[in-house]
Parts: C-alpha cells; structure tokens; sequence
C-alpha cells in the first residue's frame, strides 16, 4: 500500500494537536495556556534617617523610570512643589536619578 497523503498531519492530530481552520479557534486555544502573575518587585524600604516627606517621595520611585505624574498621583497627599523639592533632596543624596531631559526619576542604582 502506497504512501497515504497527509499521513503526518493525521498522525500529529492523534498525538493531541488542535486543528486551528480559525481565528476563533487559536484565540479560544491560546487562552487556555496558563499565565504566570507577574511577581510583585517590593517597593525599597527608605533609608532610617529620612524625614517622612522625603521617604514618602522615595517609596514612590522605582528602579524603572517613572514619570513625575505617576509620582505626584501615588503622593497624593502632598503638593507637586514638596514633591519636586523632595526628589530634588533625593538626588542631591544619591538616592534617586532623573532622566536628563525629563521628567522621569528612577532608583539610582549606586544605592
């Protein structure tokens, strides 16, 4: 008996390969693959001899960049003038750095 045209497609389906004809049906198929939560970085503890407003500050700064806006809207308690004067004190420290040319500030990672 000859060679059976598409021998190696059935034989991949009888294996458990999905048969995707769709687009429905790779959506419906990739949904089932699990996905892992992303592990939540903690937020660095301040250093002890920080006053509360730049602590404050500081634990709103992360080791990626994060806008100023970001910044002023997780301390929302304080006003954008203490903010800035505070990332100010901070970077003067070695604490934190901007991003030249705008208004990001990361963790500086001398600390």
């Amino acid at each position: 008996m000859g060679h059976v045209r598409g021998h190696g497609c059935l034989d991949i389906l009888s294996q458990g390969a999905q048969m995707i004809l769709r687009e429905d049906t790779l959506v419906q198929a990739l949904g089932a693959i699990p996905v892992e939560p992303p592990i939540p970085t903690p937020a660095p503890a301040p250093p002890p001899d920080l006053s509360p407003l730049l602590s404050a500050v500081f634990q709103a700064v992360t080791p990626e960049s994060r806008s100023l806006d970001a910044i002023v809207q997780q301390v929302h308690d304080l006003s954008t003038g203490d903010i800035l004067s505070a990332l100010m004190q901070l970077e003067l420290m070695g604490l934190i750095s901007s991003i030249p040319g705008t208004q990001q500030y990361q963790l500086s990672t001398e600390s």
